[in-house]
């Protein structure tokens, strides 16, 4: 039957029910019957309309242009959540969100058309679809394959900034010991017919524990049916910066709590080597009442610069949260005018430089500053890929189920991670003396809100 006719159908249904109800004594029996054939008949629409929707294009001998393909139909005008996808151009991107939203119509709404685009299209193998017909796997929902999995693991990695630019480690087990270099050999003149004094490389290990990451998203399924790929892409787009968002929380400030994951971050755990701040020479303590905008100079952001070893210097960058940049950082660049300006700062825009380092936004680190603020990481200069260890113990898992909102006709989706983080692999040494103090590959900037 025609959507047109179920439509008719529908409102003919409903006008009936409508009048039914006006009357002082209805007849409840025709109530029922007339409220079953309205359900009845809205259902049938819907299902009109899913199959509609993902229908071929009929062939038209007299049209000589090449059919469009359903997902290049969903590309036209496409948003910007669309882009976020991985692709060589927007008609993959499209195809991308286009099989994340069949798998979900397949696994979470049973829809046979899904399922056999899905066959035909690789996201499905034979067997997944027969375990589907014989109703196993309802109950726990069903894993998503690799072709999917891929653009989740892409959207995330795009929104976590310390997991594209630390050093990262695949984790086989739930602990993995990362080796670094705790002292190097010692380089000394020696005379003729004398033996050569040795030194040894020594060797330490940083402890990587797995720790798990959720996140659970519940869409209606009316949404996934109507919009497909909207539907996809803001559901992917959505989970996956939840997650990476989370990575950066805890891997910049965490502070080992069990809301951190017992992670403790790169900044805390820089600022937490000694109660003696002055004697950790990873870190640069601001001014008394940094809150006050004046006393967070560009001498201070120099001085971070100044601690950077050399070896650090070629890939480290600074982190902090764009309302830090600029209220702390530009308007005294701006103050500048002229070369200076330029030369500090190649100009504040979507990627400005400070000293020449670009100086990437973290939007988990701290925004804003008050007279409060006392002892508050606020921002770091680093090369992540040197400063950190960043483990993978469970690539990003996604499933759906349609059993535990069963009642509310909803779709629950799940992804689950499990990542191991180490703090600091190089956090430099901590002692009295300035002379002998050796700063690591990242350069901590405390706040200080006290007179002391």
């Amino acid at each position: 039957m025609k959507i047109e006719s179920l439509k008719q159908r529908q409102a003919d249904s409903i006008a009936a029910l409508k009048e039914l109800l006006t009357l002082d004594a209805p007849d409840m029996t025709e109530v029922n019957r007339l409220n079953d054939e309205v359900k009845s008949i809205t259902d049938r629409l819907n299902i009109a309309r899913s199959v509609a929707q993902f229908q071929p294009e009929p062939e038209d001998e007299f049209n000589t242009e090449p059919q469009v393909k359903a997902w290049e139909r969903q590309a036209i005008g496409a948003g910007p959540d669309l882009r976020a996808f991985a692709g060589r151009d927007n008609n993959e991107k499209a195809y991308n969100a286009y099989a994340f939203g069949q798998w979900m119509r397949a696994t979470a709404l049973k829809s046979a058309s899904a399922r056999k685009w899905c066959q035909d299209h690789g996201v499905l193998k034979a067997q997944d679809i027969k375990a589907m017909n014989e109703g196993s796997g309802s109950a726990g929902g069903y894993a998503v394959p690799t072709i999917i999995s891929d653009q989740f693991v892409y959207l995330r990695e795009q929104a976590s900034i310390m997991r594209q630019d630390a050093r990262k480690y695949t984790m086989s087990s739930n602990a993995l010991n990362v080796p670094v270099i705790s002292g190097s050999v010692t380089a000394v003149w020696g005379a003729e017919n004398t033996a050569i004094t040795a030194s040894d490389l020594t060797v330490a290990s940083v402890a990587l524990s797995a720790k798990k990451l959720t996140a659970l998203s519940i869409m209606s399924s009316e949404l996934n049916e109507d919009a497909v790929v909207n539907f996809a892409s803001i559901l992917a787009m959505d989970m996956a910066n939840k997650l990476g968002h989370e990575e950066d929380r805890v891997c910049f400030n965490g502070t080992g709590i069990s809301g951190d994951g017992g992670i403790t971050g790169l900044c805390q755990y820089i600022f937490g080597l000694s109660a003696t701040k002055a004697n950790i020479a990873s870190l640069v303590t601001a001014p008394s009442f940094t809150a006050t905008t004046s006393n967070l100079t560009l001498a201070i952001w120099q001085s971070l610069v100044a601690k950077l070893p050399v070896y650090a210097q070629a890939n480290a960058k600074f982190y902090m949260h764009k309302q830090i940049f600029f209220n702390y950082v530009a308007d005294k660049l701006i103050s500048l005018s002229g070369n200076n300006y330029s030369a500090l700062a190649m100009g504040a825009g979507l990627q400005p430089t400070l000293f020449g380092y670009p100086v990437q936004f973290v939007q988990d680190m701290p925004s804003a500053l008050t007279t409060a603020s006392t002892s508050v990481p606020i921002a770091v200069l680093a090369d992540l890929s040197k400063a950190v260890a960043f483990g993978d113990r469970r690539e990003l898992s996604i499933a759906t189920s349609t059993e535990r909102y069963f009642d509310q006709d909803s779709i629950a989706v799940r992804a689950i991670e499990r990542v191991g983080f180490s703090g600091a692999t190089d956090p430099g040494n901590v002692n009295a003396t300035v002379a002998s103090q050796v700063p690591g590959s990242a350069i901590v900037l405390v706040t200080n809100a006290t007179t002391a």
